[in-house]
């Protein structure tokens, strides 16, 4: 897969690439292709996400997220078929956006993400978001602090106890990288 030639390319003294990689590739083919179209949000149709500039650079933040800052070793990195990777058992969700997405679409984006995860998962206290977002118009939200994740098309008598609401860290491929 490009993506993955790619990124083993960028640093060849960077062995935290090279985990990434290794992670990835765990994936078949036709997992990886899967994992990267779900991670991918308001993408058109018939464009390339393997090819995209953000593929890249979410895997190459989640390598660097990975990164042990005092060593050259790297915590444990583990896809999950759902666009997310746990780093260190701590779950992160992937979003690749398209370019030009202003601060109220990243917001959208992560709310409904929110939701598919803790409809999936159960109710959690935060959620951890990694986009890859880059030229984002309007200043970028970095949390959110009660994102509603109850069902809107629910019967109103299937709500046992309220509203659910759960608090979203969004985390930005492209700070990650400029930070490094």
């Amino acid at each position: 897969m490009d993506v993955l030639a790619q990124l083993r390319a960028s640093d060849p003294d960077a062995p935290w690439l090279g985990s990434v990689a290794d992670a990835f590739a765990r994936f078949t083919a036709v997992q990886a292709l899967v994992w990267l179209r779900r991670a991918a949000v308001k993408w058109k149709l018939g464009d390339s996400v393997v090819r995209a500039p953000g593929a890249a650079s979410a895997l190459e933040a989640i390598a660097l997220q990975a990164r042990d800052p005092g060593s050259t070793t790297t915590k444990a990195i583990r896809f999950l078929p759902a666009s997310a990777v746990l780093v260190d058992e701590e779950r992160l969700e992937i979003l690749i956006c398209p370019e030009r997405l202003t601060s109220s679409d990243i917001e959208e984006l992560a709310a409904k993400r929110a939701q598919r995860v803790v409809q999936s998962l159960g109710p959690r206290d935060d959620l951890s978001l990694l986009l890859a977002a880059s030229s984002v118009r309007g200043p970028k939200p970095d949390h959110m602090a009660a994102v509603d994740v109850v069902d809107p098309d629910a019967p109103i008598d299937d709500i046992i106890g309220g509203a659910r609401r759960v608090s979203a860290w969004l985390t930005y491929a492209d700070d990650v990288l400029a930070a490094a």
